[in-house]
């Protein structure tokens, strides 16, 4: 599974009671995510053909995998992003068109 950090899409606040004492604007989060990249071995494949009540593999087959102690991963520090709507795609693209080769 390929593993990212993901940068906040918004402005984190640190509160002490009634208070903001901090905020860091779209911060790097301290949490790996799923790149959504993977390379599957054999010996995972019987696990994606069970009976599931949700189709969802992050919610059935991936917990399973991991609790078994079978899903590695790579990390990689890059720019990543989902990519749901049409607005996602152009604004992905505005990132891309003003990168340096």
């Amino acid at each position: 599974m390929v593993t990212t950090k993901l940068k906040s899409p918004y402005g984190i606040l640190k509160i002490e009671g009634d208070k903001i004492i901090g905020f860091r604007e779209k911060p790097v989060l301290d949490h790996f995510i799923n790149g959504g990249i993977y390379y599957v071995k054999k010996e995972s494949f019987p696990y994606f053909f069970e009976e599931y009540g949700d189709n969802s593999v992050e919610k059935t087959v991936f917990p399973k995998l991991a609790e078994k102690n079978m899903i590695g991963f790579y990390y990689e520090d890059v720019f990543w992003a989902a990519i749901d709507t049409i607005k996602d795609l152009e604004t992905t693209r505005k990132q891309f068109e003003k990168r340096l080769c």
